[in-house]
């Protein structure tokens, strides 16, 4: 669950920082917006890992 609520967090400041490219821009820190995306596509990893530890070990309780 902190996975996906951290995910989603970076997911809508992303899309503010987007929105706010022009300001961003005249003060030098449009690499915030690449900051929210890699955060994004960490959480979407983690989210993957997660789904295939739970399988494996539904697997293995299975046996």
């Amino acid at each position: 669950m902190p996975v996906i609520v951290g995910t989603i967090i970076w997911a809508v400041a992303g899309i503010v920082m987007i929105a706010a490219h022009t300001t961003l821009a005249s003060h030098g820190v449009t690499w915030w917006i690449g900051a929210c995306a890699i955060a994004v596509l960490c959480g979407l990893m983690g989210l993957l890992y997660l789904n295939h530890r739970d399988k494996r070990e539904s697997v293995r309780s299975r046996t």
